[in-house]
């Protein structure tokens, strides 16, 4: 992530830096709420990192902390399978906090999990677990994995699969894995099977997820096109810092940055 530490997102070329540039058209910038480049590096043993994070910041209201987001357009298409990641650190939660990844369509209004391309969230409104979406009536709801807590790092690795060319169809499949801090430095170590995931069950211990879940689109048109946006997103939270927001056409190893048994400086 960027190192122009206290800047805001977009306001110099330091907000383009960091391991994940390659592929991005433009800069980090805010779209709601206040975002800020922070020095804080959200480390996990065994990945690689580059210094600074994003620090967004829900809009304050009168009675309630509103969103929070912070967006980038990618400069690259994607077809076939896709991986990709993102560390995060929540501030303080509550029921109706929400927080995670959105790819959309650039838009006049921003874009929600709800209303998202395709939505990658570790944590939902209305309940302590996450969701993974593609499309307002195709949502699959974690209900049986560990919550998500305040102050703690998380990498979250998500795959998507048979991503049809602009303006074709496919039967794509979206899945996620959230990994506490010391599940992400387990699974490193193990270069990050897909399988060795998926056959992990949902726990707090290192060889577990914390969360799993995975949905399917028949026939569909989504996909990731060149021109889309990625939001940072955040709701009812007065802070969460993102970080390592990385794509891969090659594998969930190369999306996470691991150092292959060699840690960064």
């Amino acid at each position: 992530m960027p190192t122009g530490v206290g800047k805001n997102l977009g306001s110099s070329e330091e907000t383009r830096s960091g391991r994940s540039s390659k592929g991005w058209h433009s800069t980090w910038q805010v779209s709601k709420g206040k975002t800020q480049v922070s020095p804080e590096d959200l480390t996990i043993k065994g990945l690689q990192s580059t210094e600074g994070a994003i620090l967004v910041k829900g809009e304050r209201k009168e009675r309630a902390i509103g969103q929070g987001i912070a967006i980038r357009q990618i400069g690259l298409g994607y077809q076939g399978n896709v991986f990709g990641s993102f560390r995060f650190r929540p501030g303080h939660l509550i029921q109706e906090s929400a927080l995670g990844l959105l790819l959309s369509l650039p838009g006049k209004e921003s874009a929600t999990p709800r209303s998202a391309t395709f939505a990658i969230c570790p944590k939902r409104w209305g309940s302590a677990n996450g969701m993974v979406g593609a499309g307002q009536n195709k949502i699959v709801k974690n209900e049986s994995g560990i919550e998500c807590y305040p102050e703690e790092t998380y990498l979250v690795l998500w795959k998507m699969k048979q991503l049809p060319k602009l303006g074709k169809r496919s039967n794509i499949g979206v899945k996620m894995w959230v990994l506490d801090s010391r599940q992400a430095a387990y699974y490193a170590a193990q270069g990050f099977s897909e399988a060795a995931l998926d056959q992990a069950g949902e726990g707090s211990e290192a060889d577990q997820v914390s969360q799993s879940m995975e949905t399917s689109v028949p026939n569909s048109r989504r996909g990731i096109f060149r021109g889309m946006i990625i939001s940072c997103f955040s709701v009812g939270m007065p802070r969460v810092f993102f970080d390592e927001i990385c794509l891969s056409v090659k594998s969930l190893d190369e999306a996470a940055g691991r150092t292959s048994g060699k840690e960064k400086d």
